[in-house]
């Protein structure tokens, strides 16, 4: 009897540390082949870190030049060019730039996530092109919490956007904003 519940115990046991150790070995596994690609490819640089992602991992390299983020898949293949860290820093400052001008202009949208697959897919696209949901706090209206007042105004389709001079309805790239309000991307 002794002797199963040992073996019960122990069998949990290297489950358990086999939880806990496979995702290390896979990072680390991950991290080695990225460095040796990158090196290959005579740009040699020193993984920082490995983060899950879905079913991708995201790696976060130094290079002597700077930083940069590559996305693999979990046996080893790049399937993203990199982003360095300056392109992305100016991105965002442009992008953050460009949405708070929205928001001085009292420029807003409303959109639904919920009701009906073509408002959704409307409102998610609009949110896409402007970079994702970070930063719309004062911009993104949500007629799914509030589908009175959207009705009040009218609003028979998503994306409707108030600009200070009249009201549009419709998915708007950034360009289009840009020249409505001025605002430079």
């Amino acid at each position: 009897m002794k002797k199963l519940v040992l073996s019960f115990f122990l069998g949990i046991l290297v489950c358990f540390l086999a939880f806990q150790i496979y995702p290390l070995l896979l990072r680390y596994q991950l991290s080695s082949q990225l460095e040796e690609l990158l090196s290959a490819e005579g740009r040699p640089g020193k993984v920082l870190a490995i983060l899950p992602n879905g079913s991708l991992f995201q790696a976060i390299v130094q290079h002597p030049d700077g930083m940069a983020v590559y996305w693999l898949t979990q046996d080893g293949r790049l399937v993203q060019n990199p982003v360095s860290m300056p392109q992305l820093t100016r991105w965002l400052e442009s992008r953050n730039h460009f949405l708070s001008c929205l928001q001085e202009l009292n420029i807003s949208f409303y959109g639904s996530t919920q009701y009906g697959e073509e408002a959704r897919n409307a409102t998610l696209l609009q949110i896409e092109l402007l970079g994702g949901w970070e930063g719309l706090e004062g911009i993104y209206r949500s007629c799914d919490q509030n589908l009175s007042l959207c009705l009040d105004l009218g609003i028979e389709k998503v994306p409707f956007w108030v600009l200070p001079d009249r009201n549009l309805t419709g998915v708007l790239t950034l360009q289009e904003l840009s020249n409505l309000t001025g605002c430079e991307i």
